[in-house]
């Protein structure tokens, strides 16, 4: 067997050029460069399932044309590197202009130990939930529709076929796991775990190294380490599920939007690098399409009201040139490929709007988010009161950027929940059963920009302290010493 390693390889190299090339991050800059490498991975992932299925529609996906495209396409982004950093005068670390002075060096080395450890222990978890084919939705949709094409290419059509689950869902994942296969020679399982690893630790990088862009290295430490402490989230990476994948796209959206709107010397590449990862998003799950729409309406409503009408136009075009090629291939796949599988769809706009009427429906959908929400993880120990807390007892930021960021972040999150709302009352299936097997799923997705939100928004350790004043102790005036008295 043939460890997946090439393929691996060759979508971070493109992933990272890609990413370096938009964001130009410092040489020097740790964080600058662990937020490329880790948003590289997965925008590397996104990139070659797209390239694999441009081949494919021509009839021309084998392992030779692809290795051959690949490395031509690393070639080509290797020498526009080369060449921009030749040109290019040296970038300065994004700054995010916090103090320094409660943690230390000390502090900052302690909470990074902690934080490697969480590492260790969150991929230790990880391995043991993992299965070897995945859960339901592993097996029955995404790694079947990988293994129908690896092993019919020259008969590929039939993998969309209507008797299939779900044949009309995108093509990130089992573009992905395909290219791996194609690389190993077999369809072995090691092929969608590594490509399920890949991206939930991805996440992982993307929300630290992107909270300490903009608040500090201890406030995206403690980020990671949430993320890290959350047993849903890990877990459902580890059973291959597709919603770990698109949490990965929608979180490394939000992120940009966020540095575009702290970096304006940046922006340009920065929405560029945003357009592409809501575009991956779309490819990688149907919320994923509904998710692009939502932060298309939030951009330009943001933008218009912080920048001006030249802002939102400009802003809005490096967006949609980065989203271009997946909503293209997005269409592609929707017109002459997928069949009409949506049972949404299928309904009729009639029978939807009377789902839509029925008030009993939302407190059903409100009830089973709650419950959702609670199973999020375990009693004393659920993710949401650490960060409650934290909150809490630390403040906010109430600066103009930290207010455009929290506007933009909760904007997209908030649209999100109401479309995931819509999906439940419109729904032609049993309401319970399909909040009880989905709801947890579609917090997954959210939830690690949740956290970029938060911890954003909210006071790093630093600035807490900056504004802390200890009282002054009053002293009493000097008592004077007497001297005795001749007599």
């Amino acid at each position: 067997m043939h460890a997946p390693i090439v393929p691996l390889v060759l979508s971070l190299a493109i992933g990272y050029l890609v990413a370096a090339l938009c964001l130009r991050p410092g040489r020097r800059a740790v964080a600058s460069q662990a937020f490329a490498i880790c948003l590289g991975a997965g925008a590397g992932l996104a990139i070659t399932s797209g390239l694999a299925f441009v081949l494919l529609c021509g009839n021309l996906l084998s392992v030779r044309s692809l290795a051959g495209a690949e490395a031509g396409l690393v070639v080509a982004l290797a020498g526009l590197y080369y060449a921009a950093w030749r040109r290019a005068a040296p970038q300065p670390a994004p700054s995010h202009s916090v103090p320094r002075a409660v943690l230390g060096r000390i502090g900052v080395w302690i909470v990074l130990a902690v934080y490697l450890g969480a590492l260790v222990c969150g991929v230790l978890t990880w391995t043991g939930f993992a299965r070897p084919h995945g859960e339901w939705d592993a097996w029955a949709i995404w790694n079947l529709r990988a293994r129908f094409l690896f092993r019919g290419l020259s008969q590929w059509h039939d993998a969309f076929s209507p008797f299939l689950p779900h044949a009309d869902y995108p093509l990130l994942v089992p573009g992905s796991v395909l290219r791996t296969w194609l690389y190993m020679g077999e369809d072995a399982t090691s092929g969608p775990l590594s490509v399920g690893f890949v991206l939930t630790f991805a996440s992982v990088g993307v929300l630290t190294a992107g909270t300490a862009l903009v608040r500090g290295a201890s406030q995206g430490l403690l980020a990671g380490l949430l993320l890290l402490a959350t047993e849903t989230y890990v877990r459902q990476g580890a059973l291959q599920y597709a919603d770990v994948p698109l949490s990965f796209f929608i979180l490394a959206t939000v992120v940009l939007l966020s540095l575009a709107a702290s970096l304006p010397e940046r922006k340009a590449g920065l929405y560029l690098l945003a357009g592409l990862a809501a575009g991956a998003a779309a490819w990688t799950k149907n919320e994923g399409m509904v998710f692009l729409v939502v932060v298309l309406a939030v951009l330009a409503l943001v933008r218009l009201v912080a920048g001006g009408f030249r802002d939102a136009i400009a802003a809005i075009a490096m967006f949609l040139l980065g989203a271009a090629p997946f909503v293209a291939m997005g269409a592609y796949f929707r017109l002459f490929v997928a069949p009409p599988n949506d049972p949404m769809l299928a309904q009729g706009a009639a029978a939807a709007r009377a789902h839509l009427g029925e008030l009993a429906r939302y407190r059903v959908i409100l009830r089973g988010f709650g419950q959702a929400l609670s199973n999020l993880g375990p009693g004393d120990l659920h993710p949401l009161i650490l960060p409650g807390l934290y909150l809490a007892c630390l403040g906010w930021n109430r600066d103009r950027p930290s207010v455009v960021n929290a506007a933009t972040g909760g904007g997209v999150l908030l649209l999100m929940f109401g479309g995931y709302v819509a999906a439940y009352a419109s729904t032609p299936n049993d309401l319970d059963w399909h909040i009880r097997n989905s709801a947890h799923r579609l917090l997954v997705q959210v939830w690690p920009a949740f956290l970029f939100v938060l911890f954003t928004f909210a006071r790093s350790p630093e600035q807490a302290a900056s504004v802390v004043r200890l009282p002054r102790v009053a002293q009493s005036p000097p008592t004077r010493k007497r001297t005795p008295r001749k007599r």
